[in-house]
């Protein structure tokens, strides 16, 4: 039987260890459009004002998380299409067949409606990668603004 998680947060992440406990010899296939790298994500919010990098954030990397998982997790990859009646998906144009599937994508941030020339300069930070982009645009700014009064603002802000 192969298990299908298409993404690799914290959901997909804890499903996948809950799953391997109980199924260790079947296949088990994550998808990510991101670099892999498990986290905390709460550290997203705290870790700029402590000086840490996105490298330092990342507790285990898409590798190591392969290994401990026994899985295939395939890095910076995308679905276009899911078949559920053939149970497939298409993940950069070829086609992988499941058994089960899971959807972990987790939150898209809110992108309130801005304009002007300054919206290069505005930074979503919602996964390491971003976390990157958005503290190499601060170094050496003494001041940023947060929008956003959820969880990751209201600390960032507070920080």
């Amino acid at each position: 039987m192969a298990l299908v998680i298409i993404g690799t947060g914290l959901a997909g992440y804890n499903l996948a260890r809950e799953w391997r406990k109980l199924n260790p010899t079947d296949e088990l296939v994550i998808i990510t459009r991101d670099d892999g790298r498990n986290y905390s994500k709460p550290m997203l919010s705290t870790g700029y004002t402590k000086g840490k990098t996105a490298d330092q954030l990342a507790m285990q990397t898409a590798a190591q998380m392969a290994e401990q998982l026994k899985a295939d997790i395939r890095t910076f990859a995308s679905v276009s299409a899911i078949d559920a009646t053939a149970k497939t998906i298409t993940v950069d144009g070829a086609v992988l067949a499941y058994d089960k599937l899971v959807l972990a994508l987790g939150a898209d941030p809110f992108q309130p409606p801005l304009a002007g020339d300054g919206l290069a300069r505005v930074y979503t930070v919602n996964d390491l990668l971003d976390y990157a982009k958005f503290q190499q645009a601060a170094a050496g700014k003494k001041n940023v603004i947060v929008i956003g009064g959820g969880f990751a603002g209201v600390t960032a802000a507070r920080e």
